[in-house]
């Protein structure tokens, strides 16, 4: 009794960590549509509190919410501009940057260099090095340009989700 009793416990244990293993899985899978609707979710709790107030103010729902969702597409856009010149200037700069960088990097080489420590220029060069630091940054920016491209969908996510508050 004892023995079927702790197999019993043991295959419990097994189905448990087997849905677990599932669940995790299903999830990395589903990554891309659950960051959307966590985006959309996040958004239609910032957007909820005004719709209730323009409710409050006797103005039907609908023009509540497309009252919000045209002020949420106007600062989105003016957040899009931002980054949109601020990735221009970027690109423009990233020799130079690079450039100056490297610079910065021999200084410090030289530096250390006086101060008794020896072959340094050739590690800090490998350690530090700019292109690798510009494409990581260029690489971020390329994923903001990808989030920016799924706002339409997460734009309509938002607005049937005002439209139910």
């Amino acid at each position: 009794m004892a023995e079927q009793n702790n197999s019993s416990r043991g295959i419990r244990i097994l189905v448990g960590v087997a849905a677990l293993v599932i669940i995790i899985t299903g999830i990395n899978l589903a990554q891309s549509v659950v960051v959307l609707l966590l985006i959309s979710f996040f958004l239609a709790l910032l957007g909820t509190p005004p719709v209730l107030w323009l409710k409050e103010k006797h103005i039907p729902s609908g023009i509540a919410v497309l009252i919000v969702m045209a002020g949420m597409i106007i600062i989105l856009i003016l957040i899009g501009i931002q980054i949109g010149t601020s990735f221009s200037s970027f690109s423009d700069e990233l020799p130079l940057l690079q450039v100056h960088i490297r610079e910065q990097v021999l200084e410090l080489s030289a530096f250390l260099r006086s101060k008794g420590f020896s072959g340094t220029q050739k590690f800090l060069l490998d350690f530090v090095k700019p292109e690798v630091i510009m494409n990581l940054t260029a690489d971020l920016l390329t994923g903001l340009g990808s989030v920016l491209s799924d706002l339409v969908l997460i734009l309509l996510k938002v607005t049937f989700i005002l439209h139910e508050v």
